[in-house]
């Protein structure tokens, strides 16, 4: 593994994770544009990356295929059981989901935009890219990406303590995303699921 690999994978995760932390504002301009600039930025900085997923995804297609549908599947079933778990037993519902459904409300066109383009893009290149560059142990680098990944989809939407017990939904859920992407060697795998679930979950709000 080339160090600058490794340097540029550190300075994604850390540019997107200050980003997440300090840029909370409503929809706006600014943000679009700051979004498209992280956007930008993680491409070049894992364009490699990109490249070789490329190579992989044409040697692989069947299984590239059978892969995202299996996950696909996955995803639906982990979170269908851990939905009903949690209203059952502590009487709560995803925050994220609330978040999201608010924002369909507000700003449809920025949500759009948001889980169609920017999280398929930035998340996956930095949550399963950028980490498995730094960890090379399959074990604790799905572990630990997926622990984080489940973490800033909850920390960041709700205050409520109650809540923070989605930070376990969100991890068995986002557990199948670096799977996908041992599996088929390819970054494009989990980017194109990741894809599809939000599209799933915007038709949803429709």
């Amino acid at each position: 593994m080339e160090k600058s690999n490794i340097y540029k994978s550190l300075l994604l995760i850390i540019v997107f994770f200050l980003y997440t932390v300090l840029i909370k504002s409503s929809p706006s301009i600014l943000k679009v544009v700051l979004d498209l600039g992280i956007i930008i930025l993680a491409i070049f900085l894992l364009k490699d990356e990109l490249k070789e997923s490329a190579y992989e995804f044409k040697k692989r297609k069947g299984k590239f295929i059978l892969s995202i549908f299996l996950g696909f599947v996955a995803i639906l079933v982990l979170q269908a059981l851990t939905g009903v778990l949690f209203e059952m037993f502590f009487k709560i519902t995803s925050p994220s989901g609330e978040a999201q459904a608010a924002l369909f409300k507000s700003a449809p066109l920025y949500l759009c935009f948001s889980m169609l383009l920017f999280s398929p893009i930035v998340e996956e290149l930095t949550f399963r890219g950028a980490f498995h560059k730094i960890i090379q142990n399959k074990v604790l680098y799905t572990l630990i990406s997926s622990i984080l990944y489940g973490a800033l989809y909850v920390l960041f939407v709700s205050t409520e303590s109650m809540s923070y017990l989605f930070i376990i939904s969100y991890s068995l859920v986002a557990i199948v995303y670096p799977i996908i992407y041992l599996k088929t060697k390819s970054i494009y795998a989990p980017m194109l699921l990741h894809l599809i679930q939000n599209a799933f979950a915007i038709l949803m709000m429709m």
